[in-house]
């Protein structure tokens, strides 16, 4: 995370002199045009496969146990049953009200728990379309098309195809938000202007998780607004930043439909909560009741107290100690995860660099976008590299990958190393063919899946079947409000449990290896 504002204040002033420079049209040339026949229908294929692959045919190589899972399981169940039933008890505010509000109607047709599996399925076909739009934008058809076939090889981004959570739709509505972004920096046209500020309101809006993301698309669309001069200047700025208040309006209803006049948790307490887990973290540092008068919650905090919000996101990130993240389990998961695509990332910086310099709104839709990823890939690096807390910030690693091949070569590629580069791609991401991108790679870490889905699940079914790790929570207000849910989706048939045709290893959970199976 960013140690001092000044530095971020730095960076945009930076870049807003380097784009104010820059004649709107200087060295910008589209090798690929953009074609609504073509693009839009690569982005569904490249969605829908990608989300039938990643959750049935790669992600096993990962998540171990055949079950899946996320260790907020029952609270995002909790809570999605709260949110059908029309009732803030056991709604966790901590999480999303735009998500448990799309999703709760799908939830009294199906059920609590086939929506959350299902959610997550489709919600990888949306995370995969919009990482094809925001590289196609920045660098052509071939940055879409390897952007999303690296991402098939990054696992903590196909995790999130088995997240029984909101995770996966708040993910795919950031990374669609930015594809809008790429447009307004790509093309500066009113209509991408259109797309960017729909696209940071929606980041805004999906989960605080994303404000810092939101908080730099919306500092970089002022560049294409500023940059074409003082002719226009109101509509282009009513263009931009107009989407981004009705998204706040539309933030302030969901958020009252959903929580009822209570006020959800925001960006400021999220963030503490995350990094007072690190070790020797001083927890005391920050009065609790300070926080709350700096917190931020979207929608419902006036939008000019967002600078008062980033100012106390750096001052949380400054007390992290320099000896974190050095307990022997953090090591093996950072080079499990992370490490390892070190230096696949800086070649593709290179490339990208070599590829785009002449064409810096090209750069800055492509690079530029990753940067808020990439200092919450940094925070995780310093602090707790687990698969869930890196999977927002590893976005950015496909898009750099993909950006550095499609544009180093552009309309260059002929017909015959195109279609082998591809079917290698393809063949190494698959584990066809053995090498660093293969899911059997030595250097990986398989996921161990917790069981808290089936542990809640026999309890709603009362089947009898006890998972040993997970007494303690038996009691706890979010899991009676799960099992609340499940048993009345039991009584009403609406039980979807897939993933589950295969054991649970002894080396994932020694206590429960020899639980029978549901």
């Amino acid at each position: 995370m960013i140690q001092s504002p000044w530095v971020l204040v730095l960076i945009v002033a930076a870049v807003a002199l380097w784009a104010r420079g820059a004649r709107p049209n200087a060295g910008d040339a589209d090798d690929t045009p953009w074609n609504w026949r073509i693009d839009p229908l690569l982005a569904f294929v490249c969605g829908v496969v990608y989300a039938v692959v990643a959750a049935y045919v790669l992600a096993p190589h990962y998540v171990r146990a055949g079950d899946y899972g996320d260790v907020d399981f029952v609270s995002y169940c909790s809570s999605l049953g709260a949110s059908r039933d029309g009732t803030t008890v056991g709604y966790y505010r901590h999480h999303s009200a735009l998500i448990g509000a799309l999703l709760a109607p799908v939830a009294r047709s199906i059920g609590v728990l086939g929506t959350l599996t299902g959610g997550s399925i489709v919600a990888g076909g949306v995370f995969a379309s919009g990482l094809y739009l925001w590289a196609r934008i920045a660098a052509g058809r071939a940055a879409g098309i390897w952007t999303v076939l690296l991402a098939a090889a990054c696992q903590q981004l196909l995790w999130i195809s088995r997240s029984p959570s909101f995770y996966p739709e708040t993910t795919a509505a950031c990374v669609l938000g930015t594809a809008g972004m790429a447009a307004a920096l790509r093309w500066r046209t009113p209509r991408a202007l259109l797309c960017g500020g729909l696209g940071t309101g929606l980041i805004f809006s999906s989960d605080a998780r994303f404000f810092t993301v939101g908080v730099w698309c919306a500092a970089l669309l002022v560049l294409p607004v500023v940059s074409g001069g003082r002719a226009g200047l109101l509509r282009r700025a009513a263009m931009a930043f107009l989407p981004v208040l009705a998204w706040w309006c539309v933030a302030r209803v969901v958020h009252d439909s959903v929580l009822h006049g209570e006020r959800a948790t925001g960006v400021l307490v999220q963030s503490f909560g995350f990094v007072s887990d690190v070790p020797g973290y001083p927890r005391d540092a920050f009065n609790r009741d300070a926080l709350k008068e700096i917190d931020h919650v979207w929608g419902v905090s006036p939008p000019w107290k967002i600078p008062g919000a980033l100012i106390g996101l750096v001052r949380i990130s400054r007390l992290i100690p320099n000896s974190s993240g050095m307990e022997p389990e953090a090591l093996q998961l950072r080079t499990a995860y992370l490490l390892p695509w070190a230096v696949p990332v800086a070649a593709g910086v290179l490339a990208a660099l070599a590829a785009l310099w002449r064409r810096p709104w090209a750069l800055l839709a492509g690079l530029g976008l990753t940067v808020p990823y990439i200092a919450n890939l940094m925070l995780v690096y310093r602090t707790l590299p687990h698969p869930r807390f890196a999977a927002m910030g590893m976005v950015s690693v496909p898009v750099i990958l993909g950006v550095g091949i499609g544009a180093f070569g552009g309309v260059r590629w002929a017909r015959a190393p195109f279609v082998v580069l591809g079917l290698f791609l393809v063949g190494a991401v698959s584990g066809v063919i053995p090498g660093f991108l293969s899911p059997t790679a030595a250097w990986r870490l398989p996921i161990c899946a917790n069981n808290r889905v089936y542990d809640a699940l026999a309890r709603a079914t009362h089947t009898g079947v006890r998972l040993p790790r997970l007494e303690g929570d038996s009691q706890s207000e979010d899991s009676l409000g799960c099992q609340k849910a499940l048993e009345s989706d039991v009584a009403a048939g609406h039980v979807w449990v897939p993933f589950a045709d295969a054991p649970v290893p002894a080396e994932c959970h020694p206590d429960d290896a020899a639980a029978p199976p549901l």
